[in-house]
């Protein structure tokens, strides 16, 4: 007899964030106390960009836009 795996999609639920949660947010990572994965981890953010699209859209520093490699 042969075994036949199963596979099940889990759908995780998405989380909209308010404009003034992601601000404040940037603004934490920002001021350097703390970096994005201990971020991630102290708001369960979820996503391996959202804190990066973040910081490109209300952050007042200088973040390398998608698609550049190489600093070409």
């Amino acid at each position: 007899m042969n075994k036949q795996e199963l596979r099940v999609k889990v759908i995780v639920p998405s989380i909209k964030y308010s404009e003034s949660f992601k601000r404040s947010v940037v603004k934490e990572y920002e001021s350097g106390i703390l970096n994005k994965d201990q971020i991630k981890s102290k708001y369960g953010i979820g996503g391996n960009s959202s804190v990066l699209d973040w910081c490109r859209k209300y952050g007042k520093l200088h973040y390398q836009s998608t698609g550049s490699i190489g600093g070409l």
